[in-house]
């Protein structure tokens, strides 16, 4: 069950925030030689790729980063069971 609701919870979390860091992504490396910006904040790149690239650029990368945070929720689970069961045999 644990499991299962990690699963859920970080698909949840990738599909929501990815969209995100696409936009952040795209105003770092913004190239600015001629002194204009095309991204002026996060709102407005949220905008700018939603309508010039559409739906499918939100979801670019979406998989390999479900898959590396996926790695990361289950080291962080084997981890901590560990831990609290080490716990439990020391203070009982």
């Amino acid at each position: 069950m644990r499991i299962t609701m990690l699963i859920l919870a970080n698909l949840l979390a990738t599909t929501l925030t990815n969209p995100i860091d696409v936009c952040l992504s795209k105003i770092l490396t913004q190239n600015t030689t001629d002194g204009k910006v095309k991204y002026t904040g996060l709102i407005h790149a949220l905008k700018t790729v939603y309508k010039e690239e559409g739906r499918a650029k939100f979801l670019s990368g979406l998989h390999p980063r479900f898959m590396f945070n996926l790695m990361n929720g289950f080291l962080f689970l084997f981890v901590y069971d560990r831990f609290t069961q080490y716990i439990n045999t020391v203070y009982e």
